[in-house]
């Protein structure tokens, strides 16, 4: 998370990794070469394409968002609830679920 108080920030990313950005407080501008700059406010979520670099700006005096860059697992993906898990069986196994409901 960062605080931003009317400033620029550059980072530095692996272009094999996915990223987002999640608003916290405020508006934060994100810059991208391809495409003209993006606002991003509270509650908002930007899904970044692949790249070396980020480049945001504080479109507010307190901007506050949540960054988040990781290589991808490429594993599929199961919700049930609140668990996230690889296959619905493994949520329905799951020892708090199987407590719950039976």
């Amino acid at each position: 998370m960062q605080d931003m108080k009317a400033s620029l920030i550059q980072e530095s990313l692996q272009p094999i990794h996915n990223a987002f950005i999640y608003g916290i407080v405020g508006e934060t501008v994100v810059n991208d070469v391809e495409t003209k700059p993006q606002p991003i406010s509270k509650d908002q979520l930007a899904i970044l394409s692949q790249g070396n670099s980020i480049t945001l700006t504080a479109g507010s005096s307190d901007s506050r968002f949540l960054f988040v860059s990781g290589k991808p697992l490429n594993e599929p993906v199961a919700r049930g609830g609140p668990f996230v898990m690889n296959t619905g069986q493994v949520i329905f196994n799951h020892p708090v679920l199987t407590a719950i409901t039976r």
